[in-house]
């Protein structure tokens, strides 16, 4: 393929899977993992309220309890990018951080592509950035507010320098491919799987380990990735990352011990990647060449190991999985590579269909994530939130059985809620080996000192059926609006 076909087909992906992106793009964060985006905002409002002169007093003090009450995973700088976006600009909305996600995943894609191409030939990094740029749960997963996509961005700015020192041994690629694979770590830790990987990988390949200890770029690779993380999440947070072990790890390996584990990662990635992909992405890395072979193996050890480190959000959480997609295009390309060879040779008719068929394995895709993006309107959800949060007395202490952690209530009805368990919580409690308390027990628990019981979600209200009559039959109803949500005061108890 010509250089100048090669870029023009290049630019036309990127604008084109670009641009599907910015479909709807004002709506409201619940189309994709709201819990985190909603996280993530709270945090933002926090950071941008805390040194804003125009603030009131009470909104100040407010915004930042609200973010204060958030457990803080990792270092909050797409937040603070978002926060400092808002001052500059003036412009307080979301949709803001939906824009840096985007941009994130379009840098992302380029270092794919720039990857992809010392890995095959133009087409198959074609093939590549397609699949990056068109898969469904991409779509929708890359321009949502959380720090996956700038994750991701690092990480395959990494696999790409990782790539280019291995083949140019240059003081230039080192540096760089230290920075981004600690700043991938940085952003969310769990980086650091496929990123050790892939490097130990790469090293041992390029270097064998005897030369390796000896080199001096790949103890500086190894600082650059180690030192800022370790300072940010073990010796600044040794409690936290001790407990995080414990609690998602520990208390549920036992998982890793069922056949129902594996049957449900694979259904999950099935759903979320094509499960036909996986295995396709598997073959292409035994067809690359060296080094791109080590490296690629490199990555889906450290993605098979991340797996098995967090049983529980590798069968339940999807955006835990967005670092795959650039791991499976770039698997694709060596795939690619053989294939459009021998097309390349076929007659011109054959060719011609081939195009068509390419052509639909682009367009389809992309018309099924902008069907996606548009079948739900989610604008009139923030009012519902206000309207809930202005009801609820200012000095009222609430205990809620609500979605999404109380992170909508929190967010547009400015209001802190204490929780009572939902179901899927209770049953990550038994996971963990957790007794099931009596009801009385649990509700003296939370309800203490608690005036106001707020319930959003009737669906949870009737797969608690012991909590759902205790409320009816104890407690007088303060305030309701039938089929959006109901206040029980626990201060007015009914007579017997």
């Amino acid at each position: 393929m010509k250089s100048r076909l090669f870029f023009a087909l290049t630019a036309a992906l990127l604008l084109l899977g670009l641009g599907l992106r910015f479909i709807d793009l004002t709506d409201a964060p619940f189309d994709f993992s709201p819990t985190r985006q909603l996280r993530a905002a709270i945090i933002t409002r926090g950071i941008y309220y805390l040194n804003l002169r125009e603030a009131t007093g009470a909104q100040r003090e407010t915004a930042v309890a609200l973010q204060d009450a958030i457990v803080d995973y990792e270092p909050s700088l797409f937040e603070t990018l978002v926060a400092f976006t808002w001052r500059a600009t003036g412009v307080t909305e979301l949709w803001v951080a939906r824009i840096y996600s985007i941009l994130f995943w379009g840098g992302a894609t380029a270092a794919v592509v720039a990857a992809a191409r010392r890995l095959a030939t133009a087409g198959g990094a074609l093939v590549a950035l397609a699949y990056m740029l068109f898969l469904p749960f991409a779509v929708i997963a890359s321009r949502s507010f959380q720090p996956e996509p700038l994750m991701v961005m690092f990480l395959c700015l990494a696999i790409w320098a990782a790539l280019a020192w291995s083949e140019e041994k240059t003081w230039k690629y080192a540096l760089l491919a230290g920075l981004f694979g600690g700043l991938a770590a940085l952003v969310k830790l769990f980086a650091a799987y496929m990123v050790a990987g892939m490097m130990l990988a790469v090293v041992w390949q390029a270097l064998g380990l005897r030369a390796a200890l000896k080199n001096r770029q790949v103890w500086t690779m190894a600082a650059l990735m180690l030192l800022p993380n370790l300072a940010v999440y073990f010796f600044g947070r040794t409690e936290f990352a001790g407990g995080y072990f414990q609690a998602w790890f520990l208390s549920l390996a036992g998982m890793l011990l069922t056949p129902e584990f594996y049957i449900r990662w694979a259904l999950w990635l099935g759903e979320l990647v094509g499960l036909a992909f996986v295995f396709l992405a598997l073959f292409g890395v035994t067809l690359a060449r060296q080094p791109g072979r080590a490296l690629l193996l490199g990555l889906w050890v450290g993605y098979g190991l991340y797996g098995l480190s967090v049983p529980h959000q590798t069968i339940t959480h999807d955006y835990y999985h967005l670092q795959l997609v650039p791991l499976i295009a770039l698997s694709l390309a060596p795939l690619a590579e053989p294939m459009l060879a021998k097309l390349a040779v076929q007659p011109r008719p054959w060719q011609a269909l081939a195009a068509v068929v390419a052509v639909v394995a682009v367009a389809l895709p992309g018309w099924l994530a902008r069907s996606q993006l548009l079948s739900v309107d989610y604008r009139n959800d923030p009012d519902y939130w206000v309207s809930i949060g202005a009801r609820l007395p200012e000095d009222a202490k609430v205990v809620a059985l609500t979605q999404q952690y109380g992170y909508p209530l929190s967010f547009y009805g400015w209001k802190r809620v204490n929780l009572w368990p939902v179901t899927g919580e209770l049953a990550l409690a038994e996971a963990r080996g957790v007794d099931a308390r009596p009801f009385d027990i649990q509700w003296a628990q939370y309800t203490e000192g608690m005036d106001l019981f707020l319930v959003t979600t009737y669906n949870q209200l009737e797969r608690q059926p012991e909590l759902r009559d205790h409320l009816y039959n104890n407690y007088a109803i303060y305030d309701e609006v039938e089929g959006a949500f109901i206040l029980f005061d626990l201060r007015q108890p009914l007579e017997p």
